[in-house]
């Protein structure tokens, strides 16, 4: 891969990988997981302004982001495949 394709594949997988880290149910989960010792095992899973019903706009966004992130990774990894099939011959 070249170093632009290196630096688009970054963009692509940050744009998916930050929203997932920040708002994922499986960080709330290993957060539950991780706290139930300190308050006796009823400590509620961390708030996220995702989960409010009011903010589905907000979800909506936020999905969209990471699906558009997530498409365009794998297009910029298959395109990568190709031109090293072709530079290289098969692989």
């Amino acid at each position: 891969m070249t170093k632009k394709q290196k630096i688009w594949l970054g963009i692509f997988l940050a744009m998916f990988l930050i929203p997932e880290a920040l708002w994922s149910p499986v960080g709330n989960i290993v957060y539950e997981l991780t706290q139930t010792g300190q308050s006796g095992g009823t400590h509620p899973f961390r708030y996220t302004i995702l989960q409010n019903s009011d903010n589905l706009a907000w979800l909506r966004l936020v999905f969209f982001i990471q699906l558009v992130g997530v498409v365009s990774s794998l297009i910029a990894l298959f395109r990568a495949r190709e031109r090293e099939i072709l530079f290289y011959g098969s692989l």
